[in-house]
């Protein structure tokens, strides 16, 4: 598009700023998406949990590990669902006592 001084001009679209709840949405979709792809490809295991202990999202590297085909196949579930008694009641202790306190569980593997 050229302007009356026969220079280049942007199309006025260009020029207006996003209005912030397009902006946000944007940001957001954006954030989601590179979360989902990083669950999706990284070979750790990841997961999240309510404040039950039960999975709500986990990823295929875990559902892998769990012998889910589908890593939807953990929601809802808890660590007694997919380990050993005693291994599901030291998670399930370690678990609480993060969401008691808010201090984080760092160097444990």
């Amino acid at each position: 598009m050229m302007n009356s001084r026969e220079t280049c001009a942007p199309p006025a679209a260009a020029c207006e700023p996003m209005p912030p709840e397009e902006s946000r949405a944007a940001s957001e979709f954006d954030e989601a998406d590179l979360l989902h792809r990083l669950l999706l490809h990284i070979p750790d295991r990841i997961y999240f949990k309510d404040l039950e202990s039960r999975f709500l999202r986990i990823n295929p590297a875990l559902a892998e590990r769990f012998g889910f085909k589908d890593a939807a196949e953990a929601i809802g579930k808890t660590d007694y669902d997919v380990h050993c008694e005693e291994h599901a009641r030291e998670a399930m202790a370690e678990e609480q006592e993060i969401i008691r306190t808010g201090q984080p569980l760092i160097g444990k593997v």
